[in-house]
């Protein structure tokens, strides 16, 4: 009986010792994350090097374009003909005039209609 009750009082304090240093008095705060890093990651863009290595910044990196060759037998080179090349694009359709408006495409070479939609 007096072992049943000490483990009754046991489990609860241990378990306000347990959640209490995730509590925070700063509005402000987050809080406390479990392996942020698991799904906030840093952005990563292609052709950027922002010339950072493990804390230090070098310029020369910086100003390089960082771009690197594919993986052998990844991405087809296809040359410089004109119809080999249209053929092995991966998307041979062109927008409609209407998409110049709603996606920004000026300049582009587009179709009087979207031949996205007459598919």
């Amino acid at each position: 009986m007096k072992r049943n009750f000490i483990l009754m009082m046991a489990a609860p304090l241990l378990g306000v010792i347990f959640l209490l240093p995730s509590c925070e008095s700063d509005p402000d705060s987050p809080g406390k994350e479990f392996m942020p890093d698991m799904y906030r990651s840093p952005a990563i863009e292609a052709y950027v090097d922002y010339g950072e290595i493990r804390g230090r910044e070098n310029k020369e990196l910086k100003s390089k374009l960082s771009a690197r060759q594919t993986p052998k037998y990844t991405i087809p080179f296809v040359g410089t003909d004109e119809v080999l090349v249209k053929m092995m694009m991966p998307n041979r359709y062109k927008a409609g005039m209407a998409w110049r408006e709603s996606h920004g495409l000026y300049g582009w070479d587009l179709s009087e209609e979207s031949e996205y939609e007459m598919t």
